[in-house]
């Protein structure tokens, strides 16, 4: 049985199906080993771009995204993205296993979105 994420995804790597004006919204939950330390929503940003920069390059963190919002205290964020570079960004969080402190964390893909925007 296919769930809506399934749906989402099979829609993020068929590219052909999305057309322009429409922005694709990812919620992630960042789970990490440092309990101690909360990270904030500027640290988050620097782990979405070191993690595009190694991963992708320079033209990685030139790729069209925005952290929307973070939630410190339940580790979910919410990134918007164009749906072209959707992957390449999935791909580098899910590939990041730490903190720009060295601390081991785990970026979970848990919705995907896609929204028409004017």
């Amino acid at each position: 049985m296919q769930t809506n994420l399934d749906t989402a995804v099979q829609q993020l790597w068929n590219k052909k199906k999305i057309k322009d004006g429409i922005r694709c919204k990812m919620t992630l939950a960042l789970r990490q080993t440092r309990e101690d330390h909360v990270l904030t929503q500027g640290e988050i940003e620097r782990i979405i771009y070191t993690s595009m920069l190694s991963l992708h390059g320079v033209v990685g963190v030139a790729k069209d995204y925005e952290l929307k919002e973070y939630n410190p205290s339940t580790g979910l964020c919410t990134i918007e993205v164009s749906p072209g570079s959707a992957s390449e960004l999935w791909t580098a969080l899910t590939l990041k296993s730490d903190t720009n402190d060295n601390a081991k964390c785990l970026f979970t893909l848990t919705d995907i979105k896609f929204a028409q925007v004017s």
